[in-house]
């Protein structure tokens, strides 16, 4: 049986040693080896996509990454807010918006709120409530991301996904650097789930590595690594449908070819009772001559590329 792999927080490296270590900024998402970084660069730079920000701590280690979804509330992961069951204090935790990881910063969270049905201790069977609502001293001036409740609820696989993280960076067969920002981003196809939980495999171009539907890869194909955790999934050109708590490889290394991303679920009601005790607004799919607007851009990735670019 395979287990999600962790996606960690920094505070889970603490429980397993004394010594404060992290990786080097400069890191975020698994991309494709037969394209191109700027690509996934310039998707990341994309305004509609400006609310996803980075979690440090107070050592200036990168954290996790969050969404601004309200001018003073940022959505993320609650396992990048917990260790051992216990909540790590606000005032150790800062959150930006800048494609690279400042040198320095000041803390700016005065509170966290972690869903009461996520279990720290008992992970696997709790991360579909992987949520956590941080919120800042002050307001910030980014437009905050929409979450959509309810366009993923029947039927998920009609969808591309973009994925956006500060985390580890690499491509499908080789970890390091790729030459990009510390925000990167990619798409994916949103192959199952629903309001439990959804998830999105990493596609090898020849089509070897396959966990769900087409085997081949879309355009700007990626899967998330450690650091992306409370990272947004968006709709293509739409809202915030979910927030990534783990994964898992049942062809190899975590975050390589054959990687599944594992969404918490925004519809699923347990997190839409607990985002709306937090005061944050959830928006319904658009009407349907509105979401048709969507539809050719939502769609057109749908396609699956068999070669390489």
């Amino acid at each position: 049986m395979n287990h999600p792999h962790h996606k960690p927080a920094l505070f889970d490296y603490i429980a397993l040693a004394s010594l404060l270590i992290w990786a080097p900024a400069g890191q975020a998402i698994y991309i494709s080896d037969d394209v191109a970084a700027s690509n996934y660069d310039a998707l990341a730079a994309r305004p509609e996509y400006a609310a996803a920000g980075w979690l440090q701590d107070y050592t200036g280690g990168q954290l996790c990454t969050g969404t601004l979804v309200a001018a003073d509330k940022v959505l993320t992961a609650a396992h990048c807010v917990m260790l051992s069951g216990h909540m790590i204090l606000p005032q150790k935790i800062a959150f930006g918006l800048s494609a690279d990881l400042p040198p320095s910063f000041t803390n700016n969270v005065s509170a966290i709120a972690v869903s009461s049905h996520y279990d720290d201790n008992n992970f696997d069977n709790s991360y579909y409530y992987d949520l956590a609502i941080l919120t800042l001293n002050n307001p910030l001036a980014q437009t905050p991301a929409v979450l959509w409740s309810n366009i993923i609820t029947s039927s998920p696989t009609s969808f591309t996904g973009v994925m956006l993280g500060y985390g580890e960076q690499g491509t499908g067969t080789n970890s390091g650097q790729v030459g990009a920002a510390a925000r990167l981003a990619a798409m994916n196809v949103i192959d199952t789930g629903g309001i439990i939980g959804l998830e999105t495999d990493f596609d090898k171009p020849d089509g070897s590595t396959d966990t769900f539907g087409n085997p081949y890869p879309i355009a700007l194909e990626g899967t998330t690594c450690y650091g992306d955790s409370g990272g947004p999934l968006y709709i293509q050109g739409g809202g915030v449908v979910g927030v990534l708590s783990s994964g898992y490889n049942n062809y190899g290394d975590p975050c390589l070819y054959g990687d599944v991303s594992q969404w918490v679920s925004i519809a699923n009601p347990l997190n839409l009772e607990f985002l709306a005790s937090q005061g944050i607004n959830i928006s319904d799919v658009p009407e349907p001559p509105t979401l048709l607007m969507f539809l050719p851009s939502l769609l057109a990735l749908r396609l699956r590329r068999r070669f390489k670019a």
